[in-house]
C-alpha cells in the first residue's frame, strides 16, 4: 500500500524554496488556521506568526490536541468543529461561537 515518504533530496529541491509564510499578507480573505498541539511537520510556534501577518481581522487560530496526521482521524471532529462556525460566520455573517473557536474580533 501507500506509504508517506519522500526522498531526502526533496528537502533541498522544494523545502528551501517554499515558504507559505510568505504569502499570507496576499490573501484578502481571513484564515482559519488549524494548529495541532504535536505537529510533526509544522513548527507550531510559527502559527502565532503567520496569523499575524494576515491582513484580516477574521483570522483565527484553532489548536487541536493531536498531531499533523491526526486531524484526519481522532482529531477531525474538533477540527471540524473549529471550521463549520468560522466558514458560517465568513460566509453568512452568523454568530462563530462554538467549536472552541470564537470569532469575536
Amino acid at each position: 500500500g501507500w506509504q508517506n515518504r519522500a526522498p531526502a533530496r526533496l528537502v533541498f529541491t522544494i523545502g528551501a524554496k517554499f515558504r507559505p509564510i510568505k504569502y499570507v499578507p496576499k490573501i484578502p480573505a481571513p484564515i482559519l488556521f488549524i494548529a495541532p498541539e504535536w505537529d510533526s511537520v509544522v513548527p507550531i510556534h510559527l502559527i502565532p506568526k503567520a496569523a499575524a501577518l494576515s491582513t484580516h481581522s477574521g483570522t483565527r487560530i484553532y489548536t487541536g490536541e493531536h498531531g499533523h496526521f491526526e486531524m484526519y482521524t481522532k482529531g477531525f471532529s474538533g477540527a471540524v468543529g473549529a471550521m463549520v462556525p468560522f466558514v458560517k460566520k465568513h460566509l453568512s455573517g452568523e454568530s462563530c461561537s462554538s467549536g472552541g473557536l470564537s470569532c469575536a474580533a
